[in-house]
């Protein structure tokens, strides 16, 4: 068996990138191994708790039922999947048998629901934004633009074009796993290795980069708007009912464009990685030693939020303290 690890192509023409944390064993005990496992374990459970903590919040206070919070709820929602995710894997590597990490089934299972929640995320992070501009630029007309009612509806698009995106990149990887079964002892070829279907490494990288620009005209303009209303204001008296210019609304645009800018930072990484070794742009070394911090730093971004949330938001940090009992510091 060859156990020359890395990222590499195999035959199905999918990047596979090496887990093998057996070179950094010390003394034989694999204490790092042992270390890693914890640490993904605590925070899949940090992620877990966090978002459980935010969507449990939005559905006990009925203040905090506007359409702004409700996309926030569907982006716990996403990053409570990314959460589930990431725990079944750590488990499954760890505990059970190589012929199940290694069934096409397994790989499909943590596949599809990963892709789904990064979808998801990307969808909602930019309904969020467009939540944001329509509340600064249509403000008076905002209630009949951004009902309850089209949020709800918006939702259920952004989740099924999610899970239409993964199938079709399932059914591709699929497809290839099927031409060339013949040919391929699928345990060696698994073995001690993550499979990446090929459109996600080509995708990705120009997914990110359209909803990165989205982002960055929209908060441009809402940026621009809100500066032009600040200096208006200093020279006139009068109301600028259009757009309005509030404390409170610009807290909510700051808030967002936290999550936003955390967001892009943590995902980057993952995004060019992936599109680097799916290009061959680097070797399979180097995009190895770029691969698992990127990738730790993606999954570690879900547990954000509801930090931001509780620190950000009097309503959330009152919501969450008095489902946890506790007192609220302001």
């Amino acid at each position: 068996m060859n156990h020359d690890r890395g990222p590499w192509m195999n035959k199905t023409s999918t990047l596979c990138y090496d887990y093998d944390l057996s070179q950094f064993e010390i003394g034989g005990n694999e204490l790092i191994l042992y270390i890693t496992l914890v640490l993904g374990i605590l925070i899949s459970l940090w992620i877990l708790l966090g978002n459980t903590l935010v969507i449990a919040t939005y559905r006990a206070n009925r203040s905090l039922h506007t359409v702004g919070n409700f996309y926030i709820a569907q982006l716990a929602i996403a990053d409570f999947l990314t959460g589930m995710v990431g725990l079944f894997v750590i488990i499954s590597n760890t505990f059970f048998p190589l012929k199940w990490v290694c069934s096409v089934t397994y790989i499909f299972i943590y596949q599809f629901f990963a892709i789904v929640s990064l979808a998801s995320s990307l969808g909602f992070l930019i309904m969020i934004s467009v939540n944001r501009y329509i509340a600064v630029f249509c403000s008076l007309r905002y209630h009949s633009i951004m009902s309850q009612h089209k949020s709800i509806i918006i939702s259920i698009t952004v989740w099924s074009l999610s899970v239409i995106y993964s199938m079709i990149i399932m059914t591709d990887f699929y497809v290839y796993i099927s031409a060339y079964k013949e040919e391929m002892n699928v345990e060696v070829e698994c073995e001690k290795s993550v499979e990446i279907p090929r459109i996600t490494g080509y995708s990705i990288g120009i997914i990110f980069l359209i909803v990165l620009l989205v982002h960055g005209a929209i908060y441009t303009m809402i940026f621009k708007a809100v500066r032009k209303l600040q200096r208006k204001a200093k020279h006139s008296t009068r109301d600028c009912p259009n757009v309005p210019v509030s404390g409170a609304n610009l807290k909510l645009i700051k808030t967002a464009l936290i999550i936003i800018c955390l967001f892009t930072i943590c995902w980057a990484p993952f995004a060019v990685s992936l599109t680097i070794a799916q290009y061959g742009w680097l070797s399979r070394v180097d995009v190895n030693i770029l691969f698992y911090p990127a990738y730790v730093l993606a999954i570690v971004n879900s547990g954000m939020n509801p930090v931001i949330y509780g620190i950000r938001s009097v309503s959330y940090r009152a919501g969450m303290s008095k489902l946890l009992r506790l007192k609220i510091i302001r």
